[in-house]
């Protein structure tokens, strides 16, 4: 993913198992409304993986909406008869992954659902439009700390400032982080899971 621009892009990953021809795969959506992603909601999409352009303007980090994003893709993904009845998985299915330059290194990121019923709270906010609003600049703050506007942090500083914005809203999500070794057509991926002990970020491999 090329994060030089002004512009998100991602793609919404789908699950058409009732038809043999499709399985999982990535539907590509591009920025149509204030330089933002906004993924339709379908009812066989299961998670998202998109970009924050690394312009100097949008915070190379989870937002307030990509964790609502998940909730909603979730609801809708349950709803469906034939597909929940075949998710072996549960909540652990549903996803939202982020690709983002920190501090001038690329990064990729998850979020996954630990306890729905938390993650519900953020409904109520959402209902609000004011309080949606607070609850955003809450989160921007967050990032930005006591100095800055929330742009230039290193990856540790926006993963303490996520993790502690988890607790402390008591979200009921888990923050993940991917790993890269032998570039190419070899590569492998692995992934660690985040979690904060006071001010220190601990890795813990899950796969």
């Amino acid at each position: 993913m090329d994060l030089d621009g002004n512009w998100e892009y991602g793609f919404g990953f789908y699950n058409r198992g009732n038809y043999p021809e499709y399985g999982a795969y990535a539907h590509h959506f591009p920025a149509v409304e204030n330089q933002h992603v906004y993924f339709p909601l379908h009812p066989f999409q299961f998670g998202t993986v998109h970009i924050h352009p690394d312009n100097g303007k949008a915070i190379p980090m989870f937002s307030h909406d990509d964790l609502y994003s998940v909730l909603k893709i979730r609801d809708v993904y349950t709803a469906n008869t034939f597909l929940n009845n075949n998710n072996l998985n549960g909540d652990a299915l549903f996803v939202s992954v982020l690709v983002v330059i920190q501090n001038d290194i690329k990064h990729t990121y998850a979020i996954k659902i630990d306890d729905i019923s938390k993650l519900r709270s953020l409904e109520a906010l959402k209902a609000n439009e004011e309080d949606w609003i607070d609850f955003g600049n809450e989160m921007s703050e967050a990032y930005a700390g006591d100095d800055g506007d929330g742009t230039n942090g290193s990856a540790y500083e926006y993963q303490v400032a996520l993790l502690k914005f988890i607790e402390d809203n008591d979200l009921g999500v888990s923050l993940y982080e991917m790993n890269q070794t032998n570039p190419g057509p070899n590569v492998a991926e692995t992934w660690d899971k985040l979690t904060l002990s006071n001010t220190t970020v601990i890795k813990t491999p899950c796969n």
